[in-house]
């Protein structure tokens, strides 16, 4: 904004590049904002005050490195040589100035490879572009897949399939872990473009936000700093067709909706610095030994003596604003998410005393709550800690990574408007630990009842600003529902909940009001469950809803409802839950929602003549619809050629083919 409001004022302008002062992770915008447009025959003094002002925003963009993506795309794929990138940076000048947003999906396994996605949004519709490269494969790459996904792997996603050996894009949806992904039987992902050329897919495809098809997600307004991201994920394989992926996938969380890629995290940064007035703290892991295992849990916890904060004397209580993630760049690509707790202490030992504040996930860029509401903490004996729990993805086993990853929390000395708090529904006090889930399919509602709001609420509403639902390793679905006078007034629903990976899922939702007898029903469904108890190879059922303003009861109890044991005395709040349990017998009883039959099938389009012109002379005659369900030879024949451009649309993918990426991500 300074270098803009300096250079209006001048006429002839010449581009002065200084982006080598930084190092490439301070990269801002999809136009290089380094490129910074001064007059020539400005005066000198002008000259001065831009630079000066200039140097100054560079140095604060410095500061905030930590915190700060990378955002020019003509970095992606840095590793490989500038030859290797030509057929990306020549599509980056023509096509990609079309796109507002982008970001850069790494593998687990290597960094510097993975997928370039980018969007852009109208009225009614999204735009989007995918860029993957066969790095260090000699047969290149032959097929891409992209999807918007519920938790942040395959299984509940909507994905679009484009496949080489059939020039053909699919609109496709998973749902049951291992099971065929399914052509839908509305086909609303649109092929717009595509090149194949240089061991390069370059995909250009759009659909509607909300196709109102239960076999697609609806792309949901994102912007708030407090509601969830939109998660991607992608996979890539150098067969023609479908194929297993190996260590080709990415994922990220991302805000769709935000204006544009440099105010993302600057903003957010920016939002709690002035709402902090530049308190924060860290938990963040020192140099911790990330092990040679595939998949590693750890915890780090600091108390408030632990912390240290130099609070005015008397003063305990601070009020939590908002975080940001502290990711160490040698280490990201093994960070596959963490949870963070408010608990008693830093104990080793299960608690039952922890609340759940916020889940992370690759490529979110953190959280605020709205100004006027804060969330208080060391102010009762059970938020006297802060606990993240990191989960580690080392694929290919590697070892002597250290690790200085965590969250940066900002927090003021002074209350806000209002108080946030956290109301736990379902079990959270893990009452029926020792009891075991019936083998097959089981369902368990936990209802509490009116009663319970009208003591805490009185006359007053309050406003849901945030909701988590959170099972382990044999939770298959979940749902937490507001009744009130008999009516469902909110859903919060994971259709297929995965525990690997979020640990709890953050449901995209809109903030909503809670209303005085409004009653809860939270259920959660099991496929052979284990018994419940507090490892993460036990079973969990609870929903952790970031509400304001905080409540109390006339006895001066926050506000919960859990389940309890028959011994337990009543406190006169009328917040017991009720449980009823079921064995289901069919899938269909889960009640899903994804995955279900959509609107009637639109029938299917062959590729236009452009696209077949476009195919080389030699390339294989692959019935539409089919694909190959073998090896692709090497011969020439049964193998597109190099250099080869193809433009077009198309929508089908054989069920073979899509079988072969049940194993994707």
């Amino acid at each position: 904004f300074l270098t803009r409001t300096c250079c209006s004022s001048c006429s002839n302008q010449t581009v002065i590049n200084t982006k080598n002062q930084f190092e490439s992770s301070n990269r801002f915008g999809q136009n290089n904002l380094f490129e910074s447009p001064l007059a020539t025959n400005s005066s000198a003094m002008i000259r001065k005050v831009c630079s000066a002002l200039y140097g100054a925003l560079l140095l604060l963009l410095r500061t905030q490195a930590d915190a700060t993506s990378t955002n020019d795309a003509s970095e992606y794929f840095i590793s490989l040589a500038s030859s290797e990138r030509e057929v990306f940076t020549n599509w980056l000048g023509t096509n990609g100035t079309a796109y507002h947003r982008h970001v850069f999906m790494p593998t687990a396994a290597e960094a510097e490879n993975g997928a370039a996605v980018f969007w852009n949004i109208d009225s009614e519709s999204i735009h989007f572009a995918i860029a993957v490269h066969g790095k260090d494969d000699p047969k290149g790459v032959g097929w891409i897949g992209f999807g918007l996904s519920e938790t942040g792997g395959m299984i509940g996603s909507d994905m679009a399939l484009f496949e080489t050996s059939t020039l053909q894009l699919t609109d496709a949806h998973v749902v049951e872990e291992r099971s065929f992904p399914l052509a839908d039987n509305s086909q609303d992902w649109i092929l717009d473009d595509v090149i194949h050329v240089d061991d390069w897919i370059i995909s250009e495809f759009t659909r509607k936000l909300d196709t109102g098809d239960n076999q697609d997600h609806a792309i949901k307004n994102d912007d708030n700093l407090w509601l969830a991201p939109t998660r991607f994920i992608a996979a890539w394989g150098h067969t023609s067709s479908v194929s297993y992926h190996g260590e080709n996938k990415a994922r990220a969380a991302v805000r769709l909706f935000a204006s544009s890629n440099d105010d993302e995290t600057s903003f957010l940064v920016d939002t709690l610095e002035t709402g902090s007035g530049g308190l924060s703290f860290e938990v963040r892991e020192d140099d911790y030994q990330i092990p040679a295992a595939d998949t590693t849990y750890h915890t780090l916890c600091k108390t408030l003596d632990d912390l240290n904060l130099d609070l005015p004397e008397g003063q305990s209580t601070v009020t939590m604003i908002g975080g940001v993630p502290i990711i160490d760049k040698d280490t990201a690509q093994f960070l596959h998410h963490f949870t963070v707790y408010l608990k008693k202490d830093c104990s080793a030992l299960p608690t039952l005393q922890r609340s759940l504040i916020y889940a992370w996930a690759p490529g979110d860029d953190g959280w605020a709550l709205p100004d006027d509401v804060g969330l208080p903490v060391f102010n009762t004996e059970y938020n006297q800690a802060v606990s993240i729990e990191i989960h580690y993805d080392n694929p290919s086993m590697l070892s002597g990574n250290l690790d200085s990853s965590g969250l940066k929390f900002y927090y003021s000395l002074q209350s806000r408007t209002h108080d946030a708090a956290i109301l736990e529904l379902g079990d959270p006090m893990v009452t029926l630990r020792g009891q075991a889930i019936s083998a097959g399919l089981a369902k368990y509602d936990f209802t509490c009842p009116g009663a319970c709001s009208t003591t805490f609420l009185g006359n007053d509403n309050v406003t849901v600003l945030a909701e988590y639902l959170h099972m382990h390793q044999t939770g298959i679905r979940m749902t937490n529902e507001v009744f009130h006078e008999g009516v469902v007034r909110h859903e919060a629903a994971v259709d297929v909940y995965d525990f690997k990976q979020q640990g709890a899922t953050h449901i995209q939702q809109e903030a909503y009001e809670i209303l005085p007898g409004s009653s809860f029903k939270t259920s959660c469904y099991y496929r052979d469950g284990a018994e419940f108890g507090l490892s993460s190879q036990q079973e969990m059922c609870i929903a952790y809803i970031l509400y304001y303003p905080a409540k109390q009861s006339p006895q001066g109890y926050p506000w919960y409802c859990a389940y309890k044991s028959s011994s337990w005395p009543n406190d006169g709040t009328g917040c017991s839950q009720e449980l009823e349990t079921f064995d289901l017998n069919e899938i269909s009883e889960l009640g899903r929602v994804f995955g279900n039959t959509g609107p009637t099938a639109k029938p299917s389009i062959s590729p236009p003549s452009s696209i077949l012109a476009a195919m080389p002379s030699n390339a294989p005659s692959v019935p539409l619809g089919l694909s190959p369900t073998h090896e692709p030879s090497e011969s020439p024949t049964t193998e597109p050629t190099s250099g080869a451009v193809w433009r077009g649309l198309s929508i089908v993918l054989s069920l073979p083919a899509l079988y072969a990426l049940s194993v994707v991500l």
